[in-house]
């Protein structure tokens, strides 16, 4: 009887791709945001330094890992970051820790009361979570309810936060994933905070959140931008 035969790794096979890749892949994406700048506004600068009450920051998923990597390290380790449980999701959450974030695994499909829960401690802690809303699997730009839940539950606020590229490519994923190019302006703008009661309605909620990302992120755009598509 033959031996069944072992998987090898592929480019195509991302199931099987090494943990240990996440390392030499940071040192690429340190040497690609070392070449970019970073402009921070000042809402967003107060907002992400904690000078106020921690805040749960809203983000889109197809900006936040290269987005959430270029901010100074003093802002870095004061955020964690809600990644699934799935293979991807180790790759990514070994990255992230690798940029010093803060990592509460979970989502609404597996693990999502447990993260929740992690994440109300954290805040608890004066850190910040910064959740791709549409996330982990989409749809793109629909905002799902688990921070609105994690908002009436620890009565902290929800802070928009927008990350945009000035020069960038953009995958073809679901989430239309911008990746900045090098020598690229970095800018990140937040909203004004936003407080959900106990008895507010969700689903009302989530609309507003995903209506403010998507005009802070144009109101961004408006400075300007150039955009390839892979």
């Amino acid at each position: 009887m033959s031996k069944p035969r072992r998987k090898i790794f592929t480019l195509k096979n991302k199931r099987r791709l090494p943990l240990w890749l996440a390392y030499p892949f940071s040192w690429l994406v340190h040497l690609l945001l070392f070449s970019c700048k970073l402009e921070l506004d000042e809402d967003a600068e107060d907002a992400l330094s904690n000078t106020a009450p921690a805040a749960i920051f809203a983000c889109w998923h197809g900006r936040i890992i290269l987005g959430a990597a270029a901010l100074p390290k003093r802002l870095r380790k004061r955020l964690v970051l809600l990644i699934s449980r799935s293979r991807d999701g180790e790759y990514i959450a070994t990255m992230a820790r690798l940029f010093k974030f803060q990592v509460a695994r979970g989502s609404s499909s597996r693990g999502g009361g447990t993260a929740l829960l992690m994440l109300k401690r954290a805040l608890d802690r004066g850190v910040s979570p910064l959740i791709a809303v549409d996330g982990p699997r989409g749809p793109r730009h629909r905002v799902h309810s688990g921070i609105v839940t994690l908002a009436a539950l620890s009565s902290h606020p929800i802070v928009p936060v927008c990350f945009d590229f000035s020069r960038y490519i953009t995958l073809k994923s679901w989430d239309a994933m911008r990746i900045p190019l090098p020598f690229s302006r970095i800018r990140v703008s937040c909203a004004a905070p936003l407080y959900v009661s106990k008895g507010e309605e969700p689903s009302e909620i989530q609309a507003q959140i995903g209506q403010i990302l998507s005009q802070l992120c144009t109101e961004a755009e408006k400075g300007g931008k150039t955009e390839l598509t892979r």
